[in-house]
C-alpha cells in the first residue's frame, strides 16, 4: 500500500507525515486490497482573533471503487484521527456488503 501525503498552506514534517502513515497502516489490517492512499492536509487561515481550522481530506483507492473522506478540526493530529476512524467505518461497511454479496444474502 502506497500513502502520499500533500499538504496546502502547510508544511509537512516527518512526525506529521509518520502519523499520517502510522494511521493508514491499520487500513490493511482489514482484509481488503487498498492500492493507494492519498492524504489531503491543509490549514485554513480565518479573520483575525479566531483560531485557524485543519482540513483533512483522505482518499482510499481500492479495486473498483475509491472511498473519500473528509474532516475538518481546530487540531490536525485530532481532525486526522477524526478522518481514519471514519474512512475504517466506511471500509469495514464495503467489505460486510461484498461478503454479503458472496454469500448471496444481499437485499
Amino acid at each position: 500500500m502506497q500513502v502520499l501525503v500533500e499538504g496546502k498552506k502547510l508544511t509537512i514534517t516527518v512526525a506529521l507525515r509518520n502519523f499520517v502513515k502510522q494511521q493508514a497502516g491499520k487500513f490493511e489490517t482489514l482484509g481488503l486490497r487498498v492500492r493507494q492512499v492519498r492524504v489531503f492536509l491543509e490549514t485554513v487561515t480565518r479573520k483575525t482573533g479566531e483560531a485557524n481550522r485543519s482540513e483533512v481530506k483522505f482518499k482510499v483507492e481500492l479495486p473498483g471503487k475509491d472511498v473519500i473522506v473528509e474532516k475538518k478540526g481546530q487540531d490536525m493530529y485530532a481532525a486526522i484521527v477524526a478522518a481514519t476512524e471514519r474512512v475504517k467505518f466506511q471500509l469495514q461497511k464495503l467489505k460486510q456488503k461484498h461478503l454479503e454479496r458472496r454469500q448471496g444474502k444481499a437485499k
